[in-house]
């Protein structure tokens, strides 16, 4: 009788090939209600995804560092903002992308690198699934 834990077992079986594979996101946005609506779209478009939540670009900093990869970030705040807090550096060399929500407007001035995913909010489930979908198999 093995002694490992449950969630050991689930997580690592001891054959690899039954290991089920997951991509990780972390949410950032400080509208509780509006980061759990943007993790149960990525659950709908990704039903194996692990959804992180947090509120502040210094909380997903720390979710980012505590994990191997992570597939992408979703948060309102400017890319500048995080590339200058070094965020973006740390999601890219953990193969991540960021998937920016913001006004038409503030994606039409902003300087945005190509790797930036610009969401248009309002958004629909259907408008995050498409964003979602550019992120590639990563």
């Amino acid at each position: 009788m093995t002694t490992e834990p449950i969630a050991d077992r689930l997580l690592m079986p001891n054959d690899p090939d039954q290991a089920r594979t997951y991509r990780e996101y972390i949410v950032c946005y400080a509208t509780p209600v509006i980061a759990e609506d943007i993790s149960a779209g990525i659950s709908e478009w990704d039903p194996d995804a692990r959804v992180h939540l947090c509120s502040a670009p210094e909380e997903a900093l720390d979710l980012l560092r505590r994990r191997p990869q992570v597939h992408a970030l979703i948060s309102a705040e400017p890319p500048a903002e995080l590339a200058s807090s070094g965020l973006l550096r740390t999601l890219g060399g953990k193969g991540g992308r960021l998937v920016w929500l913001a006004t038409r407007e503030d994606i039409d001035t902003a300087e945005v690198d190509t790797s930036v995913i610009a969401l248009d909010v309002p958004f629909t489930t259907a408008t995050l699934h498409a964003a979602l979908s550019k992120l590639g198999d990563g």
